[in-house]
């Protein structure tokens, strides 16, 4: 027996230590020498304690394969995901489950479009932003072919494979469809036009209201400056860590509004969490560059940045950029445009997918683009005839990533507006600082012009010719401010204002986050840095606390002749909340769960399960919601399953509110101080392999309370439902300060770590100060990198 027990623990420890080495193999080191084939000279690269690279070679494709060699060691895995979702390859990886997924992206054709990206690159050879790129993917495929093999290869069964120009066009593709709402909204918005009729859908926020915060634009510059198919591929993609475009803030600020008396910019991307999280940081350094920015894996340039004259960030636009355009077909299977009966473009697709059968289809694409039909099932339940899919980004080679080179060398104003113009799809909106205290915002995106009698937010007409687009915008036409008067410029992903007398249709989201944004920006101080990181981090709505005196003013009678002390409590403490949603306040809760009741009882009977999901995870609903709670007549507060009664706003409020007090009594108990917000705002960082027990231990980070809420400005948000704790799905993806009167130190945060490695202490050594609202340098000084270098 004792020789049994013996060997049984001698056995548990060799087990234990061969999975422990196993795990941490991969595990890069931050210090020592490295002999790497490919380089032209020597490379030194110095880790700081957060493991942000700063690379300085004597020459740029030596500083363009190290980016890539060092993007691929730590988040290769990441890179791997990027690049099969938008060439419709995650079945390879995944299985069965992740068909459907391929299926719209190949379907869309993200691919297709890839290959001719790819084609319009070639013709610029000579030119060094495809020098650049090339040295990037040589570094990225020196460490595949030589590097360690991250542990989700061999626990997936897959093995690594190159990385080709046509993937990075393939990831590009993917975070530009993530920013195409159309496929949610248009075909809803037709079903409830259809299904509902005209005295509902005059209630359903689809355009802007008038009275709505839009971002004022100004062209003058200074004188001095020269669980339908489609929610399937959105929760299978989150459910799988990889990230989704959701909104953003930015703002700038001029000289005359800071203490410094220099420009200030300030950014936090919303994207949907995953692990690892969405940006890498590097620091770059080679003759004629200084560079920090925050890289996607997988691509050689920052979407965000700074070198030593300008700083530059974005938001989502949210501007249309993709039609709905319904066809008609003939028993032949040909479809009719322009009075003429049409042959279908076709193409072949093979998924390939991991231990079943291949998956073969023909995807069909009439003169408006592919069907989709059998991809949408919001599409198929409005429709038995083909609707085909327009979408900019597939019109013509993208010119984007252009953009984003020429800014990581922008010395001018000028250079800025010249790589703002550049960028075609998606929708963004560039915000710009520099050290000769210019600021500006650029809403940047082919803008497309169509016919007056158009409403682009509906399916359109795809048999006449008649809903077809008239062309582009140019440039000069898309919303900006330079240099303001007002010396700020700001965008939370809101409506801008005219132009040339257009407004452009978009997708734009309500004003919770603007109106305060504009309410703090508009007081008469001067900015520091310390301010920035309250605002950045501000958890306040006007919005929700005006909703909430809606909400009480309305139920204060019932809540008397109730009589129930729960109740009343809840109710006070509702009454008098101020819009705060710090861990340790109750009100949100309270809040959140009425809102979420009354929207139900309100939209349910009429919309259904599959399009009452839908509508909740669109920016309609964001927008509609703040202005339905306040219409007194709206024919939704109706409930039609109730035949005898016509229900009023008042009697769905206090239902609502009723219900909301019994499921929080359910879920923490009959005494209101314990329903804190910390208990159902919670955050977990999910990795593609931490959704299966008990991988979560190793790959998820969290979960952790965190403070911040839905569309505050610190947006850290969730889909409503009715749980005891909400999913929270999207936030800042980084948070960034950069004040011109010190650049070596600019500040920013990461919400999880750089590292893609589980075992590494870099995984997640950024999770707790991102969740408490701490931030670190952005250093840029070569004597204290090199003094603080782990290596």
């Amino acid at each position: 027996m004792k020789k049994f027990v013996f060997y049984f623990a001698v056995l548990c420890i060799v087990l234990c230590s061969s999975i422990y080495v196993f795990l941490n193999y991969p595990v890069p080191a931050y210090s020592g020498e490295l002999k790497v084939k490919g380089l032209k000279e020597e490379v030194s690269v110095h880790y700081d304690k957060y493991a942000i690279p700063h690379i300085y070679a004597a020459n740029a494709e030596d500083a363009y394969f190290s980016l890539g060699y060092i993007q691929a060691r730590e988040r290769l895995f990441q890179m791997e995901l990027m690049k099969r979702v938008g060439s419709g390859r995650l079945s390879e990886m995944f299985g069965k489950d992740l068909v459907n997924v391929d299926r719209l992206f190949r379907t869309i054709g993200i691919g297709v479009q890839a290959k001719k990206n790819v084609d319009a690159l070639e013709k610029k050879k000579g030119l060094p932003m495809y020098q650049f790129a090339r040295a990037f993917l040589r570094g990225i495929n020196a460490f595949v072919e030589n590097g360690k093999t991250p542990i989700e290869y061999s626990i997936l069964g897959i093995e690594k494979e190159s990385f080709k120009m046509e993937d990075m066009y393939h990831i590009g593709g993917y975070m530009a469809y993530s920013f195409a709402l159309g496929l949610k909204t248009d075909p809803l918005l037709s079903w409830m036009e259809k299904n509902l009729g005209e005295e509902y859908v005059k209630d359903i926020d689809a355009l802007w209201p008038e009275n709505s915060k839009k971002i004022p634009v100004y062209a003058e510059p200074k004188e001095n400056i020269k669980e339908n198919q489609l929610l399937s591929w959105t929760d299978q993609l989150r459910k799988n860590g990889i990230p989704l475009w959701s909104g953003s803030n930015g703002w700038v600020l001029g000289s005359s509004k800071t203490k410094s008396g220099k420009a200030m910019l300030c950014n936090d991307t919303h994207i949907s969490y995953a692990q690892p999280s969405v940006w890498y940081e590097v620091h770059l350094e080679y003759p004629g560059l200084s560079l920090y920015g925050n890289y996607l894996a997988g691509l050689p340039f920052p979407l965000v940045g700074h070198n030593r004259f300008a700083a530059w960030g974005l938001t989502m636009f949210e501007n249309d950029d993709m039609d709905l355009y319904l066809g008609k077909e003939n028993d032949q299977g040909q479809y009719l445009y322009k009075g003429e009966w049409l042959e279908y473009q076709t193409r072949k697709e093979t998924i390939k997918v991991k231990g079943d059968s291949s998956v073969n289809f023909i995807v069909r694409s009439s003169v408006h683009g592919p069907v989709i039909n059998e991809v949408s099932k919001e599409v198929k339940r409005l429709t038995d005839d083909p609707v085909s899919f327009w979408w900019t980004y597939n019109q013509v080679p993208t010119t984007t990533y252009d953009a984003f080179y020429y800014l990581s060398y922008c010395d001018s104003i000028k250079d800025a507006e010249y790589a703002a113009s550049l960028i075609d799809a998606p929708g963004l909106n560039l915000m710009y600082a520099d050290n000769e205290d210019n600021i500006a915002w650029w809403a940047c995106g082919k803008l497309v012009n169509r016919p007056e009698h158009v409403h682009s937010l509906q399916l359109l007409d795809g048999t006449t010719g008649e809903d077809d687009i008239i062309g582009y915008y140019d440039f000069s036409k898309n919303p900006k401010a330079i240099n303001p008067p007002w010396d700020y410029v700001y965008s939370a992903n809101n409506q801008p204002d005219t132009t040339h007398g257009v407004f452009y249709p978009g997708y734009y989201v309500s004003d919770n986050r603007a109106d305060r944004i504009i309410e703090l920006l508009d007081q008469e101080k001067k900015w520091s840095v310390e301010d920035m990181k309250s605002m950045s981090t501000d958890v306040i709505s006007n919005v929700h606390r005006a909703l909430s005196q809606e909400i009480t003013s309305l139920i204060a009678p019932e809540v008397e002749s109730l009589n129930d002390p729960l109740v009343k409590d809840a109710f006070e403490i509702l009454k008098a909340w101020d819009g705060s949603h710090q861990t340790s306040d109750i009100a949100p809760t309270i809040f959140y769960k009425t809102l979420y009741k009354i929207i139900y009882f309100a939209m349910h009977d009429e919309l259904e399960e599959d399009n009452f999901r839908t509508f909740l995870r669109t920016q309609m609903y964001k927008r509609t919601y703040p202005q339905l709670l306040r219409k007194e007549n709206s024919k939704w507060w109706d409930d039609i399953q109730t035949k005898k009664t016509v229900e009023n706003r008042k009697t769905i409020f206090w239902r609502a509110f009723y219900k909301a007090i019994d499921n929080l009594t359910v879920y923490y108990g009959h005494d209101t101080d314990y329903w804190q917000w910390e208990k159902a705002h919670q955050i977990e960082h999910k990795h593609p392999i931490g959704k299966v027990k008990p991988m979560n231990y190793l790959f998820n980070v969290g979960p952790e309370s965190v403070f911040g809420g839905y569309e505050t400005v610190n947006n850290i948000s969730f889909i409503m439902d009715d749980t005891i704790r909400y999913d929270i799905n999207h936030g800042p993806a980084m948070r960034k300060i950069l004040d011109f009167n010190d650049i070596d130190n600019a500040l920013s945060v990461n919400p999880t770590g750089q590292s893609g490695h589980p075992m590494s202490p870099h995984y997640n050594d950024q999770f707790h100060m991102y969740n408490q609202g701490v931030f670190r340098k952005m250093m840029m000084n070569k004597d204290e990198i090199e003094s603080e270098s782990m290596g």
